[in-house]
Protein backbone atom coordinates (compact mmCIF):
# COMPACT_ATOMS: atom_id res chain seq x y z
CA UNK A 1 0.00 0.00 0.00
CA UNK A 2 1.02 3.52 -0.68
CA UNK A 3 1.56 5.77 2.44
CA UNK A 4 -0.94 8.60 2.03
CA UNK A 5 0.56 10.82 4.79
CA UNK A 6 1.80 14.18 3.74
CA UNK A 7 4.45 16.51 5.25
CA UNK A 8 1.97 18.02 7.68
CA UNK A 9 1.08 14.62 9.04
CA UNK A 10 4.75 13.93 9.82
CA UNK A 11 5.05 17.21 11.72
CA UNK A 12 2.00 16.38 13.82
CA UNK A 13 3.40 12.98 14.68
CA UNK A 14 6.73 14.49 15.79
CA UNK A 15 4.95 17.04 18.02
CA UNK A 16 2.85 14.33 19.66
CA UNK A 17 5.95 12.20 20.23
CA UNK A 18 7.74 15.14 21.85
CA UNK A 19 4.76 15.84 24.14
CA UNK A 20 4.58 12.21 25.22
CA UNK A 21 8.32 12.20 25.94
CA UNK A 22 7.97 15.37 28.01
CA UNK A 23 5.06 13.91 30.00
CA UNK A 24 7.02 10.72 30.62
CA UNK A 25 10.00 12.67 32.00
CA UNK A 26 7.72 14.70 34.23
CA UNK A 27 6.06 11.58 35.63
CA UNK A 28 9.44 9.97 36.22
CA UNK A 29 10.65 12.97 38.21
CA UNK A 30 7.44 13.00 40.23
CA UNK A 31 7.79 9.28 41.00
CA UNK A 32 11.42 9.63 42.09
CA UNK A 33 10.59 12.67 44.23
CA UNK A 34 12.81 15.71 44.13
CA UNK A 35 11.55 17.41 47.34
CA UNK A 36 13.70 17.54 50.50
CA UNK A 37 11.02 15.69 52.46
CA UNK A 38 11.58 12.49 50.44
CA UNK A 39 15.31 12.41 51.18
CA UNK A 40 16.48 10.22 54.10
CA UNK A 41 17.33 12.19 57.23
CA UNK A 42 20.81 12.49 58.72
CA UNK A 43 20.17 9.97 61.50
CA UNK A 44 19.34 7.27 58.93
CA UNK A 45 22.47 8.10 56.96
CA UNK A 46 24.53 7.98 60.15
CA UNK A 47 23.06 4.59 61.07
CA UNK A 48 23.83 3.28 57.60
CA UNK A 49 27.36 4.61 57.93
CA UNK A 50 27.71 2.85 61.28
CA UNK A 51 26.58 -0.44 59.78
CA UNK A 52 28.87 0.08 56.84
CA UNK A 53 31.83 0.83 59.07
CA UNK A 54 31.21 -2.22 61.24
CA UNK A 55 30.67 -4.62 58.34
CA UNK A 56 33.48 -3.22 56.20
CA UNK A 57 36.55 -2.21 58.21
CA UNK A 58 38.34 -1.49 54.95
CA UNK A 59 35.70 0.94 53.62
CA UNK A 60 36.42 4.40 52.35
CA UNK A 61 37.89 7.11 54.59
CA UNK A 62 34.63 9.00 55.02
CA UNK A 63 32.82 5.87 56.24
CA UNK A 64 35.62 5.06 58.68
CA UNK A 65 35.69 8.64 60.01
CA UNK A 66 31.91 8.66 60.47
CA UNK A 67 32.06 5.32 62.29
CA UNK A 68 34.81 6.65 64.56
CA UNK A 69 32.79 9.75 65.45
CA UNK A 70 29.70 7.72 66.27
CA UNK A 71 31.74 5.22 68.26
CA UNK A 72 33.26 7.97 70.40
CA UNK A 73 29.85 9.55 70.98
CA UNK A 74 28.42 6.19 71.99
CA UNK A 75 31.23 5.65 74.47
CA UNK A 76 30.73 9.11 75.96
CA UNK A 77 26.98 8.66 76.43
CA UNK A 78 26.21 6.89 79.76
CA UNK A 79 24.23 3.72 79.25
CA UNK A 80 21.50 2.52 81.60
CA UNK A 81 24.11 0.50 83.46
CA UNK A 82 26.38 3.56 83.64
CA UNK A 83 23.64 5.65 85.23
CA UNK A 84 23.02 2.87 87.77
CA UNK A 85 26.73 2.77 88.67
CA UNK A 86 26.85 6.56 89.07
CA UNK A 87 23.73 6.50 91.27
CA UNK A 88 25.19 3.77 93.48
CA UNK A 89 28.45 5.70 93.85
CA UNK A 90 26.54 8.82 94.89
CA UNK A 91 24.62 6.82 97.50
CA UNK A 92 27.85 5.41 98.96
CA UNK A 93 29.35 8.91 99.22
CA UNK A 94 26.24 10.20 101.01
CA UNK A 95 26.31 7.31 103.52
CA UNK A 96 30.00 7.87 104.22
CA UNK A 97 29.31 11.57 104.87
CA UNK A 98 26.57 10.78 107.40
CA UNK A 99 28.74 8.19 109.17
CA UNK A 100 31.64 10.65 109.35
CA UNK A 101 29.44 13.37 110.84
CA UNK A 102 28.06 10.96 113.45
CA UNK A 103 31.57 9.82 114.41
CA UNK A 104 32.62 13.44 114.93
CA UNK A 105 29.67 14.06 117.24
CA UNK A 106 30.36 10.90 119.23
CA UNK A 107 28.22 7.81 119.88
CA UNK A 108 26.20 9.36 122.71
CA UNK A 109 25.04 12.51 120.90
CA UNK A 110 21.38 12.11 119.87
CA UNK A 111 20.10 13.93 116.75
CA UNK A 112 16.97 16.09 116.79
CA UNK A 113 14.16 16.12 114.06
CA UNK A 114 15.53 19.35 112.37
CA UNK A 115 18.97 17.61 111.77
CA UNK A 116 20.86 19.27 114.77
CA UNK A 117 22.62 17.58 117.77
CA UNK A 118 20.73 17.79 121.06
CA UNK A 119 22.19 17.61 124.56
CA UNK A 120 22.50 14.18 126.12
CA UNK A 121 19.89 13.54 128.83
CA UNK A 122 22.70 12.49 131.16
CA UNK A 123 24.30 15.91 130.75
CA UNK A 124 21.18 17.77 131.89
CA UNK A 125 20.44 17.89 135.61
CA UNK A 126 16.90 16.79 136.39
CA UNK A 127 16.81 18.42 139.83
CA UNK A 128 17.77 21.98 140.67
CA UNK A 129 20.19 22.68 143.50
CA UNK A 130 18.42 23.60 146.76
CA UNK A 131 18.03 27.24 147.71
CA UNK A 132 20.46 27.73 150.60
CA UNK A 133 20.41 30.58 153.10
CA UNK A 134 23.11 30.69 155.77
CA UNK A 135 23.17 33.37 158.45
CA UNK A 136 24.76 33.90 161.85
CA UNK A 137 22.09 35.52 164.05
CA UNK A 138 23.46 34.73 167.53
CA UNK A 139 20.03 33.47 168.70
CA UNK A 140 19.96 31.23 171.73
CA UNK A 141 17.85 28.24 170.77
CA UNK A 142 16.45 25.78 173.28
CA UNK A 143 14.19 22.78 173.07
CA UNK A 144 11.29 24.98 174.18
CA UNK A 145 11.66 27.73 171.58
CA UNK A 146 13.23 25.78 168.70
CA UNK A 147 10.11 25.64 166.50
CA UNK A 148 9.13 29.25 167.20
CA UNK A 149 12.55 30.75 166.48
CA UNK A 150 12.92 28.50 163.45
CA UNK A 151 9.76 30.06 162.00
CA UNK A 152 11.30 33.50 162.56
CA UNK A 153 14.33 32.30 160.62
CA UNK A 154 12.05 31.64 157.65
CA UNK A 155 9.84 34.72 157.97
CA UNK A 156 12.56 37.31 158.68
CA UNK A 157 15.93 35.95 157.55
CA UNK A 158 19.01 37.93 158.55
CA UNK A 159 21.99 38.90 156.41
CA UNK A 160 23.60 36.07 154.50
CA UNK A 161 27.10 35.34 155.75
CA UNK A 162 28.30 35.08 152.19
CA UNK A 163 30.14 32.25 150.56
CA UNK A 164 33.48 31.73 152.31
CA UNK A 165 36.12 30.11 150.18
CA UNK A 166 37.51 28.12 153.10
CA UNK A 167 36.04 26.70 156.27
CA UNK A 168 36.15 29.01 159.28
CA UNK A 169 37.55 27.23 162.36
CA UNK A 170 35.08 29.03 164.63
CA UNK A 171 32.07 28.06 162.53
CA UNK A 172 32.99 24.66 161.16
CA UNK A 173 32.22 23.03 157.80
CA UNK A 174 28.50 23.72 158.09
CA UNK A 175 29.14 27.43 157.51
CA UNK A 176 29.90 26.83 153.80
CA UNK A 177 27.44 25.80 151.08
CA UNK A 178 29.44 22.64 150.38
CA UNK A 179 29.56 21.70 154.06
CA UNK A 180 25.84 22.41 154.51
CA UNK A 181 24.95 20.22 151.52
CA UNK A 182 27.04 17.39 152.94
CA UNK A 183 25.23 17.75 156.27
CA UNK A 184 21.86 17.74 154.50
CA UNK A 185 22.81 14.57 152.64
CA UNK A 186 23.66 12.86 155.93
CA UNK A 187 20.32 13.98 157.38
CA UNK A 188 18.51 12.59 154.31
CA UNK A 189 17.37 16.04 153.22
CA UNK A 190 19.49 16.53 150.10
CA UNK A 191 16.37 16.90 147.91
CA UNK A 192 14.80 19.71 149.96
CA UNK A 193 14.24 22.69 147.60
CA UNK A 194 14.45 25.33 150.38
CA UNK A 195 16.95 25.31 153.26
CA UNK A 196 17.77 27.93 155.90
CA UNK A 197 20.60 27.52 158.41
CA UNK A 198 21.44 29.67 161.42
CA UNK A 199 24.86 29.46 163.03
CA UNK A 200 23.87 30.01 166.67
CA UNK A 201 23.73 28.15 169.99
CA UNK A 202 21.48 25.47 171.39
CA UNK A 203 21.23 25.17 175.14
CA UNK A 204 24.30 27.36 175.38
CA UNK A 205 26.48 25.23 173.11
CA UNK A 206 27.70 26.09 169.59
CA UNK A 207 25.22 24.64 167.16
CA UNK A 208 23.46 25.13 163.87
CA UNK A 209 19.72 25.22 163.41
CA UNK A 210 18.59 23.93 160.01
CA UNK A 211 15.08 24.39 158.61
CA UNK A 212 14.08 22.36 155.53
CA UNK A 213 10.94 23.05 153.48
CA UNK A 214 9.63 20.53 150.96
CA UNK A 215 6.13 20.28 149.46
CA UNK A 216 4.85 22.73 152.07
CA UNK A 217 6.14 20.62 154.97
CA UNK A 218 8.60 22.36 157.33
CA UNK A 219 10.96 20.61 159.73
CA UNK A 220 13.78 21.88 161.95
CA UNK A 221 16.99 20.24 163.13
CA UNK A 222 19.46 21.32 165.80
CA UNK A 223 22.89 19.87 165.00
CA UNK A 224 26.47 20.38 166.02
CA UNK A 225 28.60 22.57 163.78
CA UNK A 226 30.64 19.51 162.91
CA UNK A 227 27.72 18.00 160.99
CA UNK A 228 29.20 16.69 157.77
CA UNK A 229 29.13 13.72 155.45
CA UNK A 230 28.79 10.56 157.51
CA UNK A 231 28.39 12.45 160.82
CA UNK A 232 24.99 14.17 161.37
CA UNK A 233 25.88 15.37 164.89
CA UNK A 234 22.15 15.66 165.66
CA UNK A 235 21.24 17.42 168.90
CA UNK A 236 17.47 17.54 168.34
CA UNK A 237 15.11 16.83 165.50
CA UNK A 238 13.64 16.55 163.09
CA UNK A 239 10.90 18.59 164.71
CA UNK A 240 7.73 19.34 162.68
CA UNK A 241 6.78 23.00 162.42
CA UNK A 242 3.21 24.24 162.22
Amino acid sequence: MTDARGPMDDDLLQDESADESSDTDTDTEADMGTSDDSLPDDSLLDDLADVDAESSPYGDEETAARATRHGNAARLRPTGRGWAVLGAAGGVIAVLGVVGAMSLRGPNAPVAAGGTTSASPAAVSTSAAPSLHIEMSGRAYTAANLATLAQTLLDAPGPHIGIPTVESPSIGPIGTPIGLRECLGTLGESDAPQVAADIATFDGQPAAVIVVVESGIKQVYAVGRTCTKGDPAIIMGPLPMS
